[in-house]
């Protein structure tokens, strides 16, 4: 699928909602191990079902430890998230 197309395509969104200040949870995650990867800018996490990674979810809730200390949080948020095929999993805006 070339660039251009790509960038017509509709993304598809989710809904990610932050439970705490460490942990996340979704409908649209499946139990199991995940990589987690925060960009430098500390702006997104990009979130994929991985047999090898470090994070583990439980009943949709992925705890991310350090999370708090790259975003505050202040309670029960909604967060902006859509499927992204450059990064092959979940963009999740902070």
């Amino acid at each position: 699928m070339s660039d251009q197309f790509q960038s017509r395509v509709p993304s598809v969104k989710y809904t990610v909602e932050r439970i705490s200040e460490e942990t996340i949870h979704s409908e649209s995650f499946i139990d199991g191990k995940y990589f987690v990867h925060i960009n430098p800018s500390k702006r997104f996490i990009v979130v994929r079902k991985h047999d090898y990674g470090s994070a583990i979810c439980i009943n949709k809730r992925i705890r991310l430890d350090g999370l708090g200390a790259y975003s505050g949080f202040s309670g029960k948020c909604q967060l902006m998230a859509e499927y992204s095929a450059r990064y092959d999993g979940l963009l999740i805006y902070l």
